[in-house]
C-alpha cells in the first residue's frame, strides 16, 4: 500500500547478534520483534515485550512468519491483536514476475 495512508514499513536488523524486526504499523505504533526460530525455509519473529507495547491496551502487530516457498515465491503471515483479542492469522504471498 505504498503511498498511501496505509502505508506500513518493517526493518530488519541485528540486534545482539541476534534477527530483530521493527514494524512502523498504520495503528501508529512501532512493534518489535525478536527471532523465535528459523531454518532453511521460514524465519518466525516473536513479540517482544522491551518495546514499550502493551498487547492487552494496544492493536499490533504481535508475530510474523516468512516462509520461503521457492526461489520466486515468499508467503508472510502475521499475527495481529486487535482490542486485546488475536485475530486470525492472514497469509500473503509474494511471487517474483520475470520479464
Amino acid at each position: 500500500m505504498a503511498g498511501t495512508p496505509n502505508e506500513m514499513v518493517t526493518m530488519y536488523y541485528d540486534q545482539a547478534g541476534k534477527l530483530a524486526m521493527t514494524h512502523y504499523c498504520v495503528f501508529g505504533n512501532r512493534p518489535g520483534m525478536k527471532i523465535k526460530s528459523s531454518d532453511a525455509k521460514s524465519i518466525t519473529f516473536d513479540f517482544d515485550a522491551t518495546c514499550g507495547i502493551n498487547p492487552a491496551k494496544e492493536s499490533h502487530m504481535h508475530a510474523l512468519t516468512i516462509t520461503f516457498d521457492d526461489a520466486d515465491t515468499i508467503t508472510t503471515s502475521c499475527k495481529a491483536i486487535i482490542d486485546g483479542k488475536e485475530m486470525a492469522e492472514h497469509p500473503a504471498t509474494l511471487k517474483r514476475v520475470k520479464s
